[in-house]
């Protein structure tokens, strides 16, 4: 009788097994969205805007590069986003000003110009660095403090909407990079668009890295890093040299 008790037993535990593996929760289909969004007047308009999604278009196989393009493209997906623009444009930007300050196809930079912590804190301090705490890379809070201003400096003279507009647009991302501990500075360049500026940092293999708009004719027209530094010293700062990436 025990024998029997103990085969029903196992019986029934292989049973409840097979029951909940069959049963077991299949991957969550995307919550649908309406394309239509009803206004109190009765009228309705369309709640969605097409628009590419970041890793759409193939990205580049460097895993630095490839995530600095795609996140530059977060900024022109919600720059496009009809949604975004009515529900969350809180600076009050017309849409002219919306179209003017991330004009054009971010899918693919045609030029990237790199600028590395090293030559930035260099020319900060003239290559003195004999006793002096404050430039010392090996500390995680001074290669992020080193870089993420960099984009305001830029953005000095600007009517003070359009920059509201460009910092509201800004994404932010972190992402897992086998690179040395450092910082920098990325300016990517479109065929006919808006440049990209990319202040980033890295800290025991993760890099935090921002995308900002930057509509500034100048800098657009810049086809060379030698013609990129020249604009960057053109702005008050250390003379520095940018280099061209390829990828």
């Amino acid at each position: 009788m025990k024998k029997l008790l103990l085969f029903l037993v196992l019986a029934l535990m292989c049973c409840g097994a097979a029951l909940a593996e069959s049963a077991a929760t299949p991957t969550p289909a995307p919550t649908p969205v309406p394309d239509m969004l009803a206004q109190p007047d009765a009228t309705r308009r369309p709640i969605t805007t097409a628009t590419p999604r970041p890793a759409d278009a193939p990205l580049p196989e460097d895993a630095f590069i490839g995530n600095a393009v795609e996140i530059a493209r977060r900024v022109d997906m919600l720059a496009k986003s009809g949604v975004y623009f009515t529900y969350c444009n809180i600076t009050g930007a017309s849409q002219t000003m919306w179209d003017s300050a991330v004009r054009g196809d971010h899918t693919t930079p045609v030029r990237i110009f790199s600028l590395d912590g090293e030559a930035l804190r260099m020319a900060l301090t003239g290559g003195d660095l004999e006793g002096s705490p404050w430039f010392d890379l090996n500390r995680p809070e001074l290669r992020r403090d080193m870089v993420v201003t960099l984009p305001d400096v830029m953005y000095v003279g600007m009517d003070n909407d359009v920059v509201r507009l460009c910092r509201m647009l800004a994404r932010y991302k972190v992402f897992a990079c086998d690179i040395p501990n450092d910082c920098g500075l990325l300016i990517l360049q479109y065929e006919d668009a808006v440049p990209m500026v990319l202040p980033w940092y890295s800290d025991r293999g993760a890099v935090n890295i921002a995308a900002f708009p930057m509509p500034v004719e100048a800098l657009e027209a810049c086809s060379s890093a030698a013609e990129v530094s020249a604009w960057f010293a053109g702005l008050g700062m250390p003379e520095v040299t940018f280099e061209e990436v390829t990828w």
